[in-house]
């Protein structure tokens, strides 16, 4: 007997909902998140905005990581500079103290605390970031200030050999001015071009403040001339104490607003920055609401169409079940 064909497998019958089914679970991820699921159809298959918008929102990351910087950098120098105006601040009110009074005992300790002071300030500011000189324009050979143990050994027969407060105050002077011996031979050479960070667009916010600032050289000098003051024969007499009282007052006091007037600076810097940073947050909210926009799913919409194929499987499935005569379990398998 041939049994060959006494066996046909049942044809395979197509599922008629498995499309509806499909478009049923896009239409809910769309009204679930907002979004459509089909990008190149909600774009219009023109993805050059997208493409935009995604080089714009590269470089408002650049841009922002730049300003996050120059905003650290700007800060490490007002904290620096501000350390530097509290010390010179704190022994203006010492040395005034010191020098007036009649007995040169006083001037032991305030050239203690002066000596740790100027090793203080030149520390700050040989203070980096990144690797990068804050007060030397970015350098990145290390620090631009010298040992202070070189810049007193150095300072030392100066202030010894000055008989008087005039020599004494002109010889600390022509050691600090530009060209002096301080330019020459305590400072490194750093980058002339001032540090600037780039804000977009070609444009950049530079930071104009080093060791050429006078008002630096000045803090330097005074805290230098009081840390030498027990080895200066112009301070020996009281008469002339009492005259270094007056011109260090005077001095002092000058190199007092001219730091107040370079932190005024920096913080005129810290301000450009943050409005900056501030613009550009706008901005960057501005294209990624745009680009939000271009992608988002119609809630009415989706929802109406939603409840459509919800209808359409409804019906697709009362048709196949009534002709197969399925439960809804066995079709939705």
């Amino acid at each position: 007997m041939d049994l060959t064909h006494a066996w046909t497998p049942p044809p395979v019958i197509a599922d008629p909902g498995r499309a509806t089914r499909a478009r049923i679970d896009r239409l809910s991820a769309e009204l679930g998140s907002g979004r459509r699921a089909d990008l190149g159809r909600a774009l219009r298959s023109d993805f050059s905005a997208l493409a935009r918008a995604a080089h714009d929102f590269g470089t408002a990351e650049a841009r922002r990581v730049a300003l996050s910087n120059a905003a650290d950098w700007t800060g490490r120098m007002q904290l620096a500079a501000g350390f530097v105006a509290d010390r010179s601040a704190d022994l203006f009110t010492r040395a005034i103290s010191a020098l007036g009074q009649a007995a040169p005992t006083a001037i032991g300790p305030l050239a203690t605390e002066a000596e740790g002071s100027l090793r203080d300030m030149m520390a700050a500011l040989n203070g980096q970031q990144g690797g990068r000189a804050l007060f030397g324009n970015g350098d990145p050979d290390g620090a631009p200030l010298g040992a202070p143990d070189d810049l007193l050994a150095a300072l030392r027969p100066i202030a010894a050999g000055a008989l008087d407060p005039d020599a004494l105050l002109l010889a600390f002077d022509d050691f600090f001015a530009p060209g002096g011996t301080f330019e020459t031979d305590h400072l490194a050479d750093f980058p002339v071009d001032a540090v600037a960070f780039p804000t977009g667009q070609g444009r950049a916010i530079p930071i104009a403040v080093d060791l050429d600032e006078p008002a630096l050289r000045a803090a330097l000098r005074d805290a230098a001339l009081l840390a030498l003051l027990p080895e200066a024969a112009a301070a020996a007499a009281p008469a002339d104490r009492a005259a270094l009282a007056r011109d260090l007052a005077e001095r002092m006091s000058t190199t007092a607003g001219g730091l107040t007037e370079m932190r005024a600076r920096i913080g005129t810097v810290e301000a450009r920055i943050a409005d900056a940073r501030g613009a550009l947050d706008r901005e960057a909210s501005a294209l990624e609401r745009s680009l939000s926009e271009s992608t988002a799913a119609d809630s009415y919409e989706t929802a109406t169409r939603l409840q459509a194929e919800m209808t359409r499987l409804e019906s697709i499935y009362a048709i196949t079940a009534r002709r197969a005569r399925l439960t809804l379990t066995g079709y939705l398998r």
